[in-house]
């Protein structure tokens, strides 16, 4: 059964559907090895090179289902969709979807892999041809755009900056640590000089804070906060 999809013919059904970007959101420390490595990077991939990445519920399900050398990116902004912070992190990628036009194949879950289990067929697991993906995709369905995740396996868990990445976003949760200090200003002390120190290779890269959900951010305790924010600071 097929599960790799023509990269061409789904770059034109998103561009059919309003969609322009990819996204992927995650930690400040994994983001930061994405950072020196100007790419993103799969799980498998972050940890041969030696980095340091955020453990994910993920992990060994992604292991048992050898996924865990694959990029997985959303068509749409998972916070602003669902309106709540994103449960992967406050670190978003944005990249253009003309890095479909780069690569030969991709494929797209119909379930968030998190969920999948061994008496679940594959195509249940994967959409199997484009005309599928195109008839269910923005259609109505919210929840089954969320949980459409585009895999990226023919790069051998990497995606480079170069192939379109347009913006990186960092949430600030306008709140303070025990000690005083704004989240922010520890997200920006452990990324932004690694973001600034590659603005002559990505000249057109935007990058910003995003002051949204704070009132969410209000209802967690500072040690969730911190925990999706994992991991800062070890002293704060």
């Amino acid at each position: 059964m097929e599960v790799e999809l023509n990269s061409k013919t789904i770059y034109e059904i998103l561009k059919s559907k309003g969609i322009t970007h990819f996204h992927h959101a995650n930690t400040v420390a994994t983001s930061k090895s994405f950072l020196s490595k100007r790419a993103l990077l799969s799980r498998q991939k972050v940890e041969e090179i030696g980095l340091q990445q955020t453990p994910q519920d993920s992990d060994e399900i992604d292991r048992k289902f050898d996924i865990y050398n694959y990029i997985f990116l959303d068509g749409i902004d998972l916070a602003n969709y669902f309106s709540r912070p994103n449960i992967y992190g406050p670190v978003l990628f944005k990249f253009s979807i003309d890095a479909l036009l780069k690569i030969p194949t991709i494929r797209i879950t119909k379930e968030n892999p998190l969920y999948w289990n061994d008496c679940l067929p594959l195509e249940k697991m994967y959409f199997t041809s484009c005309e599928e993906f195109d008839k269910k995709y923005k259609t109505g369905n919210k929840l089954q755009d969320g949980k459409s995740c585009f895999v990226i396996t023919c790069l051998d868990g990497e995606l480079p900056f170069q192939l379109g990445l347009t913006n990186i976003v960092v949430d600030d949760p306008q709140i303070k640590t025990k000690k005083g200090t704004q989240i922010i200003e520890l997200v920006k002390h452990h990324l932004f000089d690694d973001i600034n120190s590659f603005k002559n290779e990505f000249p057109n890269v935007k990058l910003k804070k995003a002051n949204r959900f704070t009132e969410d951010y209000k209802k967690m305790d500072l040690k969730n906060i911190l925990k999706k924010y994992k991991r800062i600071h070890r002293k704060e």
